[in-house]
């Protein structure tokens, strides 16, 4: 449960390339996640590049009502929107520096916030006559709101290089022979 009080969903990704798996974990849980008002699905991995596609797949299962913020104006959510904004800001202001974060929010920010309607938002922002929460009513359709957030683990977790080890080594123990049995085939 999440501090707001809505129900709170994890996914751990596995490794696998493709994401079949969290596609049928969707499929599994949707009549579950269409009966609640508003939820999050929090996806974990140890390495962060499948996230866009996850987002994606999460966005496509889910309409653009029910994904919180997420449409043909803030694709990436409303969350990065007020991200871009903020780091924007941060960026323009006289001797501030931004962090990598803010640097790779501005570069995909600089690409999808084009329209005047952004210009707009951020010319508004920049000088307080908006807020993050007028920002959010401005792009959150009423009805069900369902949250995804992507979280990177600290570590790598070996499991499936060890997989791979194990099945590379059971091919090769069929043709190879232990010492023992060498010694006894010997005999």
């Amino acid at each position: 449960m999440a501090r707001d009080g809505k129900p709170r969903f994890t996914f751990f990704e596995d490794g696998s390339v493709t994401l079949t798996r969290f596609e049928r974990y969707l499929d599994q849980y949707r009549p579950l996640f269409s009966a609640l008002k508003a939820f999050e699905l929090v996806y974990l991995s140890d390495v962060d590049k499948g996230f866009p596609l996850a987002r994606a797949a999460f966005a496509l299962h889910f309409s653009e009502t029910q994904v919180a913020g997420v449409s043909e104006r803030t694709p990436l959510g409303i969350e990065h929107f007020l991200e871009f904004l903020a780091a924007k800001l941060r960026f323009e202001s006289a001797g501030q520096s931004a962090i990598l974060r803010e640097i790779e929010v501005l570069r995909e920010g600089e690409r999808i916030y084009t329209t005047l309607e952004h210009q707009a938002l951020y010319a508004a922002w920049k000088i307080g006559s908006t807020d993050a929460g007028k920002i959010r009513q401005r792009f959150i359709a009423p009805g069900p709101q369902a949250k995804f957030t992507t979280i990177r683990l600290p570590y790598t977790y070996p499991l499936f290089t060890l997989k791979r080890e194990r099945s590379l080594k059971e091919e090769h123990g069929s043709r190879l022979r232990s010492p023992e049995r060498s010694l006894l085939e010997g005999a």
